[in-house]
């Protein structure tokens, strides 16, 4: 992946948890990369989206950004690689490759399924690109990948949460805990709130809801949360 460079797009709705993907990837592929051998940084540009700009001048934008974290890897870099972020990418690749290094950059949120086009284009050796979106047209896109720009990318889809998938987080984050550390959940009463909330499905949402059940139990210093924690605290808005 170092020496060809990568597009990693995933998608799906708000609250599905794409940030917590990426970060979690991000993470596990510069511990990867260093342990071959090479020098790896995660570069991130996230939380700085420009809406009110075209999607040149944010791609413009957002290639400045990258540059100026990467001051070594940036000399020598064509004078107009900020008008033309295609010949900037190539050269800042070149030299990453060259160092043996590679940046995992997660870049701000994709609005517009040309500015997808465009970094896929963008993609090269010692870069690999991170992007979310939640918007339906960027993931259709984001599926038909024309080629070559197909083959330097991954699309992963986040799906709706189910029930076993609340089970799952509960039982993990459970886990972890000593005997006796905090108060614990049982089955029925689980599958007794996955009943009556079939609309929990977004890991945002499951967290927001459980959180506030726990807390609840935890502030009455109760070993157990109930159903009628879930039943005094529950409004569909509470989970937005």
């Amino acid at each position: 992946m170092a020496d060809r460079g990568r597009l990693v797009l995933v998608t799906g709705e708000s609250g599905s948890g794409k940030s917590s993907l990426v970060n979690r990837c991000a993470h596990w592929l510069v511990q990867a990369v260093r342990e071959s051998g090479w020098e790896a940084t995660a570069v991130d540009l996230r939380g700085a989206e420009a809406a009110e700009l075209s999607t040149r001048e944010r791609i413009r934008l957002t290639f400045h950004r990258l540059v100026t974290f990467l001051p070594a890897a940036s000399q020598g870099l064509p004078h107009d690689h900020e008008d033309d972020p295609l010949s900037g990418y190539q050269a800042l690749g070149r030299t990453m490759l060259e160092k043996r290094r590679l940046a995992v950059v997660l870049l701000p949120a994709c609005e517009l399924p040309a500015e997808l086009l465009e970094y896929a284009r963008f993609t090269a050796p010692g870069l690999v690109f991170f992007l979310e979106s939640s918007y339906p047209e960027v993931e259709r896109a984001g599926e038909a990948l024309p080629h070559p720009y197909d083959g330097h990318a991954l699309h992963l889809r986040m799906g709706r949460v189910r029930g076993d998938d609340v089970r799952r987080f509960l039982h993990e984050r459970l886990a972890g805990l000593p005997p006796g550390a905090g108060p614990r959940i049982s089955d029925e009463t689980l599958d007794a709130i996955l009943r009556a909330a079939p609309h929990l499905s977004t890991v945002r949402q499951v967290q927001t809801v459980f959180y506030e059940l726990f807390e609840r139990a935890v502030a009455e210093s109760r070993p157990t949360v109930e159903y009628s924690d879930f039943v005094a605290y529950w409004r569909p808005e509470n989970a937005r």
